[in-house]
């Protein structure tokens, strides 16, 4: 009894031109399908569950501050949750297909392609300099408050 997994073009067109013989394609085919089939909504359910904890610690956040900090980033996150998935699993497919190519990447790293959706990164984050400046003035008032003459 055997099991047929559907893959997409794009995962044949990748194992097409793998240089692997027919028998080896066709079972790296079946098992991206499997693959495909088994990780898909789990993948999903993961992106999910991250964007209902940052609404939960968004809603038990003790300042504003921290607050918008998390909401922020569970806005970033449903802007890259719809493409995590595929983008996951087409990582598979790649590196399935390329199985049996040497390591290069090992030798030599390479920056990963921008996210979509994704802020770049500078050296001063602008929430930083704006909580600094808001954790000195509160430093400062409750100075002022808590001095005894």
């Amino acid at each position: 009894m055997s099991a047929v997994f559907s893959i997409t073009s794009a995962d044949k067109a990748r194992l097409a031109a793998s240089d692997l013989p027919s028998r080896v394609r066709e079972l790296l085919g079946a098992l991206i399908g499997l693959c495909r089939q088994t990780l898909a909504a789990p993948l999903i359910l993961t992106v999910e569950a991250l964007e209902q904890t940052l609404l939960h610690d968004a809603d038990r956040a003790r300042n504003p501050m921290q607050q918008a900090d998390l909401m922020a980033q569970r806005g970033q996150l449903h802007a890259f949750a719809g493409h995590f998935a595929d983008r996951m699993l087409d990582a598979v497919a790649e590196a399935l297909a390329g199985l049996r190519e040497p390591s290069i990447a090992a030798a030599a790293p390479a920056s990963p392609p921008p996210l979509p959706g994704a802020l770049g990164l500078s050296l001063v984050d602008e929430h930083e300099v704006d909580r600094d400046l808001l954790l000195t003035e509160m430093i400062r008032r409750e100075t002022l408050r808590s001095t005894n003459t």
